[in-house]
């Protein structure tokens, strides 16, 4: 499946997945005029970033749109990826 960067999100999930989140930093997203709150603005870390998609993956099982197997896998890949790693 082609990302919002114009890989393949299989290539670097991570990396896709921030693309389409928006920009890393508030500089960037400033120079962009990209609306969004940035990356760190919202998750300040990796771990703040891997905790997010814990929560939202908890949330989409709960309310039946994700098996518990996908909620642990986009957990592990949140986990795995280089999102907000120095």
């Amino acid at each position: 499946m082609a990302s919002a960067c114009g890989g393949h999100a299989a290539d670097d999930p991570g990396r896709s997945r921030a693309s389409a989140l928006g920009r890393k930093t508030r500089a960037e997203r400033l120079v962009t005029g990209d609306p969004r709150l940035s990356l760190e603005e919202r998750s300040a870390d990796h771990d703040g970033d891997v905790r997010a998609v814990t929560a939202a993956a908890n949330h989409a099982v709960e309310m039946g749109f994700l098996l518990p197997a996908n909620r642990d896998a986009f957990i592990a890949q949140a986990a795995a990826s280089n999102v907000l790693v120095p």
